[in-house]
C-alpha cells in the first residue's frame, strides 16, 4: 500500500496543478478526468486542506488578483502564469478566508517555485507575499476600500456576469453575487416511497444528524453540517438522496400535473444524468414508463447507479438530441405524455457550489447555449402527444437562457401554451418562474411548463 503524504509542499503542488487545469486549460473542478496520482498520494487531511484552498481561490479569485496587482510593480509574462497562481495561492492562505499562519503560508508557497523549476521567482514571491501580509493586516483593506476598487474585485465575479445580473435583476443583483460567495448547504431528499418526511426526520435524529425541514411541500431536509453520504444510515438502502432544495420543486410540479391529468404515464427525462430528476419523478410513482436519456455515456452510468440504489427502473439510453436521429431509438417511437428538459446552461444559479463556473464561462457562451436550448425544444416538441406537457428547467439566473428562450419558442410554435406554476416566493417572469440563489436555502433554478394544444 502506498503511504499517504502529509507534506505541505506536496499538497500545495497538487493545488497548483489543479488551478492550472482550471484557469489556464479551462477544465471544470468537477471534471473527474483530473483525478491524478498526486491526489491519490495525499492523506485524507491533506486532501481536505487542498480542496479548501482550491475552492477558496476560485471563490475569491477576483479579490486575490486585485490584491496581487497592488503588490506587483509590473505584470508577469504570460508564460509565468504558474508563478502568478502561486502568489494568489499564498494570498488566499494569508487572507481571512483561510488564516493560515504567515510563516507556513509564505515559506511553503515560496518553495513551490523550486518545485516548478523556476527558482528565480522565489525572491519575487517572497517579497509579494510579505507585502500582501502587511496590506491584509492594515485596517484599510479591500472591504473598507470597497467603493474605490473595481467591481470584479469587490464581488469576485467577472464584469460581464455582474453587468448581466444588473440588467436582468436590477433589485437583486447584489444579493445574488453575495449568495454566490457563500458555501452551499447539504440537502437531502427523503424517498417518499420508503418513508414519510416525519419518519425521515426521526431517522436522522436517531443518528444525531442535526437538521432542519425545508418547505412542507417538499421532502427536503437540510443538514446543519455536511457529511459523507456513507455516514448516513439508510442512504445506501435508498431512504435518502442528495439534491438541492430548489431542484426538488420538480416533484410537486409533476404531482400537480398528474393530479389534473390521470392519463400521464409515458415520461421522457431528456437530459437525465446524473439521475436526480429521474429518481425524483419515479419516487412519485415507480410505475411511470420512463425513458432517461443523456448524450454523455459516462454520466449515464451515474444515472444507472442512482436508480439501482433506489430500486427504481427506467429505460436508460445514450442520445444526443441535437444531432442524433430520434427515430433510430425504438423507445422514442411512442408520443410522450410528459417531457422534462433540464437544459444545458451556464450554471449561473449554482456558482456557490461550483465557484469555478464564473471564471470558466464566457459572455459569448450564453448566446450559444440559448441557441442549443431552442434547438432542444424544437427537436423534443414533435415527440410530445396532444395535451402533453413539457417542463423546461435550467440552473441559470440569466433571462437569455430562460424566459427569453421560451418567448422565442412560443413565437414559432402555435401549438405550445404557457402554463402557470405554483412555486412559493419564486419570481414570476414573462414566462415561467425563477428561484434565486438563497431562496428556500437553495440554488438558482428556473422552471417553465408548456402544454401542447
Amino acid at each position: 500500500m502506498t503511504k499517504k503524504s502529509n507534506s505541505p509542499c506536496q499538497s500545495r503542488l497538487y493545488v497548483l496543478n489543479q488551478l492550472i487545469q482550471t484557469f489556464e486549460k479551462g477544465q471544470s473542478l468537477s471534471n473527474k478526468k483530473k483525478s491524478s496520482t498526486q491526489k491519490n498520494a495525499l492523506s485524507a487531511a491533506s486532501y481536505a486542506w487542498s480542496q479548501q484552498l482550491i475552492y477558496t481561490v476560485c471563490r475569491y479569485y477576483g479579490e486575490f488578483e486585485y490584491m496581487l496587482s497592488q503588490c506587483l510593480n509590473k505584470p508577469l509574462k504570460t508564460k509565468d502564469y504558474d508563478v502568478e497562481l502561486i502568489m494568489i495561492m499564498g494570498i488566499a492562505q494569508l487572507s481571512a478566508h483561510m488564516s493560515t499562519p504567515a510563516h507556513a503560508a509564505i515559506f511553503e508557497t515560496v518553495d513551490l517555485c523550486q518545485r516548478i523549476k523556476k527558482p528565480w521567482a522565489k525572491r519575487l514571491v517572497n517579497a509579494v507575499l510579505r507585502n500582501a501580509e502587511r496590506l491584509l493586516n492594515q485596517e484599510t483593506n479591500l472591504k473598507n476600500e470597497s467603493k474605490k476598487i473595481p467591481l470584479e474585485a469587490k464581488y469576485s465575479h467577472p464584469l460581464w456576469i455582474i453587468e448581466t445580473l444588473q440588467h436582468d435583476w436590477p433589485e437583486n443583483w447584489e444579493a445574488i453575487l453575495q449568495e454566490n460567495q457563500k458555501h452551499a448547504p447539504m440537502i437531502l431528499r427523503a424517498n417518499k416511497q420508503k418513508l414519510t418526511k416525519k419518519e425521515a426526520e426521526n431517522k436522522l435524529n436517531e443518528q444525531q444528524l442535526a437538521h432542519k425541514s425545508l418547505s412542507n411541500k417538499l421532502m427536503a431536509l437540510q443538514l446543519d453540517k455536511p457529511c459523507a453520504v456513507d455516514k448516513i444510515i439508510g442512504f445506501e438502502e435508498g431512504y435518502f438522496s442528495v439534491q438541492d432544495v430548489n431542484a426538488q420543486w420538480i416533484q410537486p410540479i409533476i404531482e400537480s400535473i398528474t393530479n389534473s391529468n390521470q392519463n400521464i404515464n409515458n415520461i421522457w427525462d431528456s437530459c437525465s444524468a446524473p439521475g436526480g430528476k429521474t429518481a425524483a419523478l419515479l419516487e412519485l410513482n415507480p410505475d411511470f414508463n420512463c425513458v432517461a436519456s443523456d448524450k454523455d455515456p459516462i454520466r449515464q452510468e451515474l444515472t444507472k447507479q442512482t436508480l439501482k440504489r433506489l430500486n427504481l427502473t427506467a429505460n436508460i439510453i445514450t442520445l444526443d438530441i441535437c444531432n442524433d436521429k430520434l427515430s433510430s431509438h425504438s423507445s422514442l417511437n411512442k408520443p410522450f405524455d410528459l417531457i422534462i428538459l433540464d437544459a444545458p446552461c451556464s450554471g449561473s444559479g449554482v456558482i456557490r457550489r461550483h465557484p469555478d463556473i464564473k471564471w470558466l464561462r464566457r459572455e459569448t457562451d450564453i448566446y450559444n447555449l440559448a441557441e442549443t436550448q431552442i434547438k432542444l425544444l424544437n427537436n423534443l416538441w414533435p415527440k410530445l402527444c396532444s395535451n402533453g406537457y413539457l417542463l423546461y428547467m435550467t440552473c441559470s439566473v440569466f433571462d437569455e437562457e430562460n424566459s427569453s428562450v421560451i418567448a422565442e419558442f412560443l413565437a414559432s410554435n402555435s401549438t405550445a401554451v404557457h402554463q402557470p406554476l405554483d412555486i412559493p416566493e419564486a419570481y414570476q417572469q414573462q414566462y415561467g418562474k425563477q428561484l434565486l440563489p438563497g431562496q428556500h436555502h437553495g440554488d438558482g433554478f428556473y422552471y417553465c411548463l408548456l402544454k401542447k394544444k
